[in-house]
């Protein structure tokens, strides 16, 4: 008995002792696998934090340079958050650094650098302000991608640091769990547990930093393309290259949709399609402006089938976004968004976020298209009839000319004065005779042809070129003028202004002189022989061989001036 209870009492103390070392090289290894987690941890949110970090320096970055770039103050809502985002993370850095970590870089400096690009990027806001030549300028000075490179390269110290540390650790894990296994199969499932958490945790981590890295490289490609997008709209010409540099550019903006753009018209009454990419023509060409939702409502528009709220001017398939394109308050156009993914469609959607941004991009073309026309239309029209004005003659008047030379036509031009036009302002007023050339002006341009050319050469002297037309077509379309002009009735006030008549002098080229400013003289001289013979009628230049007769004769006509 007493031997059986020694080895029982020596089976339970071989069991205890065995059951107090197991213990204790649980206990052990538990403690130092927890200690051992826990800085892995620590590296790993250290490690997030300062790519965390290095992302936010990059967004302000590029909403500066976006800024830089186009001038729209749009761009610079990240620009303050950014800066916030990356204080506080740097702050965050300088924390969670282990006294052995912090031995491989310099945290003062790299605080002084951050607070440096802060400064590099608000002066070159403040340059962006003054003009972009000087923002360009300082940005080419190369100083912002200095500072910059030297941030990236501390925070590739800390990375290097945190992933020599990690390496370390792994090296002891190693050791300790070859140590442990055989002892205990339990701290073996302990450490798979952890090294599964560990690299779901890590998954997470790189998940996180390539979709960031995705965004990032996603709005670089933008900024890139709307730069570039830019540099051409204003180098364009006219309308129909402005539309072509849209499409080609929205296209590598938006590739995996249909996006077609309508613009007003003239009277601003219909919105028509302007250009179309990604297998447009889906939508009808033209619509009143009433028709769309994000017009009326001066937003964008998510349209979902078999909603109550949806355009009209969409087919009742499939889900479309309208996106409005406004500029100082004014809205000059559309982009209609349809295929690709609806939650890209959506308020937090990629596609609609770049389609916004392009949408501002264009509205600002559109503005400053219309600026130039109506200043290039300044400089070549007269502001009071919108006649073409007297630098325009000079201008058409050579090329008109070098074309009947060489295609050997005739052209023909008709000096017009209104008769008593004098009187008009000094019996009723400047403005009464402001109407009065008005409405002239606009009944001569109804009854020419596209062709011909009517211009204002100041006060109540008009001209009007007509190409391929000879003496005789000219001196009918000068009578067919003539003859509706004096059928104008001009209401003024409450009453009507007396009847207005003019008198023409017709010349011809090559018939009568082959230089424009000696035809126009002509023309002139058989205007003069016209108010002459009484007004209210059409002569044409005629030579005469003897000295000091007449030089025009009058063609006949059955009325007299008033």
């Amino acid at each position: 008995m007493p031997s059986r209870f020694l080895q029982k009492q020596r089976a339970r103390y071989g069991q205890f002792g065995v059951a107090s070392v197991l213990f204790a090289v649980l206990m052990f290894g538990g403690l130092y696998l927890a200690d051992v987690g826990k800085r892995l941890q620590r590296n790993m949110e250290l490690d997030h934090t300062a790519q965390r970090f290095l992302i936010a320096m990059l967004d302000g970055e590029t909403a500066v340079r976006g800024y830089a770039i186009t001038g729209n103050e749009t761009f610079l809502e990240p620009y303050h958050t950014s800066f916030t985002r990356a204080d506080d993370l740097l702050a965050r850095i300088l924390r969670m650094i282990p006294p052995k970590l912090g031995t491989h870089f310099d945290a003062a400096g790299l605080s002084r650098l951050v607070a440096r690009r802060q400064e590099t990027l608000a002066r070159t806001i403040d340059l962006r302000q003054i003009g972009p030549e000087q923002a360009h300028a300082y940005i080419s000075a190369n100083e912002g991608k200095l500072i910059m490179d030297e941030i990236r390269r501390q925070v590739r110290d800390i990375e290097d640091a945190v992933e020599a540390e990690n390496a370390r650790l792994g090296q002891r894990l190693n050791f300790s769990l070859t140590f442990i296994a055989p002892a205990i199969a339990l701290l073996t499932l302990v450490m798979l547990v952890l090294a599964v958490l560990q690299t779901r945790a890590m998954r997470r981590t790189l998940t996180i930093a390539q979709r960031a890295e995705r965004q990032a490289e996603r709005r670089g490609e933008e900024l890139a393309a709307l730069s570039e997008m830019a540099d051409e709209l204003h180098a364009a010409s006219d309308r129909g290259e402005t539309y072509r540099i849209i499409s080609h550019h929205g296209a590598r903006l938006l590739p995996d949709v249909t996006v077609e753009l309508f613009v007003y018209n003239h009277s601003r009454d219909q919105l028509r399609r302007a250009t179309s990419w990604g297998g447009g023509d889906a939508l009808d060409t033209m619509f009143p402006p009433a028709d769309c939702w994000a017009i009326r409502k001066g937003k964008p528009q998510i349209n979902h089938v078999g909603r109550s709220v949806r355009c009209d001017h969409l087919p009742d398939t499939g889900v479309a976004l309208c996106v409005p394109i406004t500029a100082r308050g004014q809205t000059v156009g559309m982009l209609a968004i349809s295929g690709g993914e609806a939650d890209s469609l959506e308020a937090d959607g990629e596609t609609r976020r770049t389609a916004v941004t392009l949408s501002e991009q264009v509205a600002l073309a559109l503005v400053n298209l219309d600026l130039r026309e109506r200043l290039e239309n300044q400089a070549l029209r007269d502001t009071l009839t919108n006649l073409y004005n007297r630098r325009y003659l000079d201008e058409a008047s050579e090329r008109e000319l070098n074309r009947a030379d060489r295609l050997e036509t005739a052209l023909s031009i008709i000096a017009i004065d209104i008769d008593h036009f004098k009187r008009f302002n000094d019996q009723h007023g400047h403005a009464a005779g402001d109407e009065v050339l008005k409405r002239v002006s606009a009944y001569l341009m109804e009854g020419c042809r596209a062709t011909d050319l009517v211009c204002r050469l100041g006060g109540e002297e008009l001209l009007i070129m007509l190409p391929d037309t000879d003496l005789d077509g000219a001196i009918a379309m000068a009578e067919k003028l003539r003859d509706d002009v004096s059928h104008l009735r001009i209401r003024w006030h409450s009453g009507e202004l007396p009847p207005v008549t003019v008198s023409m002098g017709v010349a011809c080229y090559p018939h009568h002189a082959r230089k424009f400013a000696v035809l126009h003289s002509l023309a002139d001289e058989a205007l003069y022989r016209a108010k002459q013979n009484g007004r209210n009628r059409v002569c044409v230049w005629t030579p005469r061989d003897r000295a000091g007769e007449s030089r025009a004769a009058a063609v006949p006509i059955e009325a007299k001036a008033p």
